[in-house]
């Protein structure tokens, strides 16, 4: 009888047993899980933020940013058993009754995650928005289309300008220099696929060698970056030098920043965007709901003629933005703004490679400047 009871018990609270000895790992298991996921999240989250200030800028509005500073979590793992055997067989006084058999297990998981956030403020950062990205900075977009990273984040080279009124808040008139620009920016990408340029980053000479060097720009210094041309006879390469007004008596162009504007010899400056000039450059890519334009929420270039200028002619192959008045089901990232939904489609690869870069840009910008500054921290 006793063997018995004790199979019966054992029955009853194996399962329970198993499973508590199953959660023992729970924390382990579910590390990949949760990491997963917030890479995920923080991932999404950073480009909803730049698509949001994207927009605001396109309204005129102030952009705003936060960062993540740190995400905690407590995971608690609660388990309890109650049992109940009653054996009432081979007594004196048994009356017929069934045994009574009964189990009463409890187990509650309980996570309790915590993000803190760090508005991005003060001198430093507002600094780092408005000044120019460093030629040295250039260099870590390597990886990227040269044909992108000139267009989206130099303002000009040479004698040739990238629609300059695209770095600020919209201007009434259209801008006139873009195109030259837009063609440089293609064909140097063209020469490079073809492999008939090396473009890498040089030091620039220092006081003494300028000094020494009669045809040099006065101010180089830093970081510039070179152009070897393989095939001086190429036609791609002899309309590069045509529209920087390079003598095709040199096989290589200099590119570097400068006190100097515009060309001397082979050496041609160049002038880099700020971030802030970068999103209102992007910003020129939104699609504005005809509501919105005329309830004038917005300000409308024109060309000379009084016709409304069409600002994908600067952002065309960069970015390109939607709007919707319901949630969009083919959104790569989306955003709820004016009572429209605003958004970048999930086969716009061109805008989806845009953000990437502008990710990156912005992990230079808000390095080290987090610190000592308010922090909000929210219980999920």
């Amino acid at each position: 009888m006793k063997k018995k009871l004790l199979w019966k018990t054992t029955a009853i609270f194996m399962p329970f047993l198993l499973f508590i000895t199953a959660c023992a790992d729970l924390g382990p298991r579910q590390l990949p899980i949760y990491q997963y996921n917030y890479n995920n999240s923080l991932n999404y989250g950073l480009n909803q933020e730049l698509l949001l200030n994207i927009v605001r800028l396109a309204y005129d509005d102030t952009p705003y940013f936060l960062t993540v500073s740190s995400i905690s979590a407590q995971m608690e793992l609660t388990a309890a058993a109650s049992g109940n055997v009653t054996i009432a067989k081979n007594t004196p006084n048994y009356s017929g009754s069934p045994d009574t058999y009964s189990a009463g297990p409890s187990v509650s998981y309980t996570q309790r995650p915590t993000i803190s956030y760090t508005p991005m403020q003060g001198d430093e950062f507002a600094r780092r928005m408005l000044q120019p990205i460093d030629v040295d900075d250039l260099n870590n977009f390597s990886t990227w289309s040269i044909q992108k990273t000139l267009r989206i984040v130099v303002q000009n080279i040479g004698p040739l300008y990238n629609a300059e009124n695209s770095t600020r808040p919209t201007s009434h008139l259209a801008p006139v220099y873009y195109q030259q620009f837009i063609d440089l920016a293609l064909l140097v990408r063209i020469l490079q696929e073809q492999f008939k340029v090396d473009i890498f980053v040089i030091d620039a000479p220092n006081k003494a060698q300028i000094e020494k060097a009669p045809n040099s720009i006065l101010g180089r210094q830093g970081l510039e970056f070179e152009a070897d041309f393989n095939d001086m006879q190429d036609p791609n390469t002899r309309k590069v030098f045509a529209l920087l007004g390079v003598p095709t008596t040199y096989n290589k162009i200099i590119f570097t920043e400068s006190d100097h504007k515009g060309v001397s010899g082979n050496v041609v400056n160049i002038q880099t965007r700020s971030f802030l000039g970068i999103l209102y450059y992007l910003s020129k890519g939104v699609e504005i709901p005809p509501e919105h334009l005329k309830a004038g929420l917005i300000d409308i270039t024109r060309n000379a003629d009084g016709t409304v200028f069409a600002w994908q002619k600067v952002t065309n192959g960069m970015i390109k933005i939607h709007y919707s008045k319901s949630m969009p089901k083919n959104a790569a990232i989306a955003i709820y703004y004016h009572n429209y939904w605003f958004y970048v489609a999930e086969d716009d690869h061109d805008s989806k490679k845009t953000f990437a870069m502008l990710s990156q840009l912005y992990a230079l910008l808000s390095k080290d400047v987090s610190g000592n500054r308010p922090v909000l921290t929210l219980p999920v």
